[in-house]
């Protein structure tokens, strides 16, 4: 193993644009990675190699259509988390999430999942080795994995990997000296991807938000319409079940025609036929995005809002 120094956020970026171009259009990609950088020690090579292994699995689960979904997270698991979940160690770590929509697996299939020819890997797609070499992979860098799925909701890895040193939650001056938002106020926030509306969330409480999290546009709306009066800015996902985020932006503007919106989308405005044409004053995060340009956006949204005499 060729043993050096890497950030996680860089070796998956690169990864995802190489593997975007074997990727049909019937599977959509949702990026997000930490606003952090996440140094590593190991083989950057047989990392990236892990990660294309995890995206094989998670695209022969979806063969018609579907959404794939990557993160990468700075965690800390403490005494009291790892009592609950003894699959997990404590520590500091960088964690990797790819997420699938796909046929998902069976609880009793799950355990047997990192196997050498397992049955599952097999349907898979992967060559009857493909997880094995993940799992090889992941202890040979000190970590470990994990793995959730239930049949017909898709499976979700998370691959934890020890930091080369703990990244502390800067102090408030230290954000202040290093350009970062600081938030205040609530956020709805609203997306259908479980993960990622889970990530999102955390990277805005850790910011400084309270968060309100609706799972589809209909859900958007509704929660805003209770709490209209707390909530000072929301973000929507485009493309969502029930109501999308354009039809939850109108009915949400239309209770409070000066909140500040945001829109997240992997579709360019072009792409949109043009959408967003129509919106004053729209913001829109294109996915993947960056967890900082996240919160630049928001913080100034709110900004322009206070300006103009908002909360």
């Amino acid at each position: 193993m060729s043993v050096g120094r890497f950030d996680l956020n860089e070796v998956v970026d690169g990864a995802v644009h190489r593997f975007d171009r074997q990727i049909g259009p019937e599977i959509q990609i949702d990026c997000l990675y930490a606003k952090e950088p996440l140094p590593l020690k190991g083989d950057s090579s047989a990392l990236e190699e892990l990660f294309v292994n995890l995206v094989t699995y998670a695209c022969d689960a979806m063969p018609n259509r579907g959404v794939l979904t990557i993160a990468t997270e700075n965690v800390f698991l403490d005494e009291s988390f790892c009592a609950q979940n003894l699959w997990a160690t404590p520590g500091h770590y960088a964690v990797l999430h790819v997420k699938d929509t796909g046929r998902g697996i069976s609880k009793e299939a799950i355990e047997h999942l990192f196997e050498p020819f397992s049955s599952e890997e097999k349907a898979g797609g992967c060559a009857g080795l493909g997880l094995a070499l993940v799992n090889s992979i992941v202890t040979q860098h000190d970590g470990f994995i994990h793995a959730e799925s239930a049949q017909e909701n898709g499976t979700a890895f998370q691959v934890y990997l020890p930091l080369v040193q703990p990244i502390d939650e800067p102090s408030a001056e230290q954000k202040k000296a290093q350009g970062a938002p600081g938030g205040r106020g609530t956020v709805l926030l609203a997306e259908d991807e479980a993960m990622v509306r889970a990530v999102v969330s955390r990277l805005l409480r850790n910011a400084g938000y309270r968060v309100l999290e609706a799972c589809d546009g209909q859900e958007a709306v509704e929660l805003f319409q209770m709490h209209k009066k707390n909530v000072r800015g929301v973000i929507l996902d485009v493309i969502m079940p029930r109501l999308d985020g354009f039809k939850a932006h109108d009915q949400i503007k239309s209770l409070s025609p000066d909140i500040p919106v945001i829109f997240a989308s992997a579709f360019s405005p072009q792409q949109l036929n043009g959408q967003f044409a129509l919106i004053d004053g729209v913001n829109l995060v294109q996915k993947p995005f960056n967890s900082s340009v996240l919160l630049n956006v928001l913080e100034k949204s709110l900004g322009d809002r206070r300006n103009d005499g908002g909360v």
